[in-house]
């Protein structure tokens, strides 16, 4: 066991350090910041000193050397745009994508557990083809165009929501749906489909002519030996919703780390597309490492597997 999880911990380590190669290399060609900083009546001198203040004259092999360093450390750099530590900015912008992840998060909760579990156990009724037809309208309908649709109908229509910003509690309704739409749609179908293959099952079946309760049967011996997969895209998904979404906090202004992104693609402003980057790649590999060692757990064929 303590082999398999120091391979897969390995495994996170060259993952990550892939990630800081590829996002060092990727903003880099995206353009020089210089360009945009610089004003108009700045001269070629101007310019070489703006460069070398941001260390942005050195070879590409000794600019990653000293981010990666300093990034160790805790020290990502200072924004180009906003000129405060890439970090502190990223911390102060993910309260507002954490709020708006977390009540997507309760909604798919709330919303796509039971009615997968419930759309199963009573396969062919009106509950079951409602539930499919939700699933499939939620996965084909792109985000961005239920966000504006959204906004038309409650906001400018029937002037029921606020459109954008951040401020008070109604001001995430509109976004929080949005961006749990597709979520509820994915974890609904996949509970469904798995709740489907262990109903069947010679022990659901032996619960039941014991005379256990349906509900006994039903979430205790049926939606436990289901969950498995369940369990796997949900983390996943949570993560994606707590990391929030750059088209939906566009479409919304919503404050969070999305509308920075667009904010420093837009400048380029290298410390922060790169710091942004690295936080969101690290709770995603950070889960699947976790995932991993889950499974191992409940799966003993999983950790003798190479």
């Amino acid at each position: 066991m303590q082999r398999y999880i120091v391979g897969r911990l390995l495994q996170s380590i060259v993952s990550m350090f892939v990630v800081s190669v590829v996002v060092f290399a990727l903003v880099r060609l995206s353009g020089d910041p210089i360009q945009i900083m610089a004003p108009p009546e700045a001269t070629e001198a101007d310019i070489k000193i703006m460069r070398a203040y941001l260390g942005l004259d050195r070879p590409w092999p000794i600019q990653y050397g000293r981010f990666v360093t300093r990034a160790l450390q805790g020290d990502f750099g200072q924004s180009v745009r906003f000129r405060r530590p890439a970090l502190d900015l990223i911390l102060e912008r993910y309260g507002a994508t954490f709020e708006l992840g977390g009540l997507a998060v309760l909604i798919v909760i709330v919303v796509a557990l039971p009615v997968g579990v419930y759309a199963a156990v009573r396969r062919g009724t009106a509950l079951d083809y409602a539930a499919r037809a939700f699933a499939a309208l939620g996965q084909a309908v792109p985000p961005f165009w239920l966000g504006l649709l959204l906004v038309l109908v409650f906001g400018v229509l029937l002037h029921l929501l606020p459109t954008s910003g951040r401020g008070t509690p109604l001001h995430i309704i509109l976004p929080g749906i949005t961006l749990g739409w597709f979520a509820v749609a994915g974890l609904m179908r996949l509970t469904r489909s798995s709740m489907l293959d262990v109903l069947g099952s010679e022990y659901v079946k032996l619960a039941r002519i014991k005379g256990l309760p349906e509900r006994q049967v039903i979430w205790k011996h049926a939606f436990k030996n289901a969950a498995l997969p369940v369990v796997t895209f949900a983390a996943l998904l949570f993560v994606a919703l707590l990391n929030g979404s750059i088209i939906i906090e566009t479409v919304f202004s919503w404050p969070g780390l999305g509308l920075l992104v667009i904010e420093a693609v837009d400048s380029r402003d290298y410390p922060i597309v790169q710091t942004v980057v690295l936080f969101l790649s690290a709770m995603y590999i950070g889960v699947n490492l976790l995932v991993d060692i889950l499974y191992a757990y409940l799966n003993p064929k999983i950790r003798y597997s190479p």
